[in-house]
């Protein structure tokens, strides 16, 4: 029962995603809440928060700024009630979701997500209750945030003051995580090309 319903919830959010690539909003955001709905009767974290992401995106492919962060936004929220170390989607998710901004000069969205998300991520990155899985995606994730923000406030000008402290910053994460997380690459090509940030599962 739950593997059908498991395969159901795929289908689903794979057809969200069809419906995405041909610009039919309404319909692939009904498929993807359908998809949702399923993943969390079953309890299956990692799909939910996925296909809550693209709900973001779909929005953000779709040229709503607002309803973009606010369905991230609204994402993290079924991350933290279901299984906060799903985490590193929505930060990847934020990443996406900035470079396409970027693409089209939009900063101030890029600002305005970054210090959203990281209102979000304080309080689990200060719980010293918090499991440490879950405080080092939040630590991270706060760093992702200081990035974007960086970014905004720079408008993609690599020589900014504050774009270059970031720089340094994130240079030092990514020796030691040996480029795990590229922070580097990302800033330095987040106004060169686009990146599309929808997930099959």
């Amino acid at each position: 029962e739950e593997g059908v319903e498991e395969g159901e919830a795929g289908t689903l959010n794979n057809l969200g995603l069809s419906y995405v690539m041909q610009e039919r909003w309404l319909e692939a955001k009904a498929c993807y809440e359908q998809s949702i709905q399923i993943s969390r009767r079953i309890e299956d974290a990692s799909a939910a928060v996925s296909t809550s992401c693209n709900v973001a995106m779909l929005w953000r492919d779709a040229g709503d700024n607002e309803k973009a962060i606010s369905a991230l936004l609204e994402a993290m929220d079924v991350c933290v009630e279901m299984d906060a170390s799903e985490l590193g989607q929505i930060t990847e998710h934020a990443r996406d979701m900035a470079y396409w901004m970027a693409q089209e000069g939009e900063w101030e969205p890029i600002g305005k997500l970054a210090l959203a998300l990281q209102e979000r991520l304080d309080p689990l990155a200060d719980d010293p209750t918090a499991p440490v899985e879950v405080s080092a995606f939040a630590e991270i994730g706060r760093l992702t945030t200081a990035v974007l923000y960086s970014v905004s406030q720079a408008q993609g000008d690599l020589s900014h003051p504050q774009l270059q402290e970031i720089m340094e910053a994130v240079t030092g994460f990514d020796q030691l995580t040996g480029g795990a997380f590229g922070f580097g690459e990302w800033i330095e090509s987040v106004c060169q090309r686009p990146r599309g940030g929808l997930t099959l599962i």
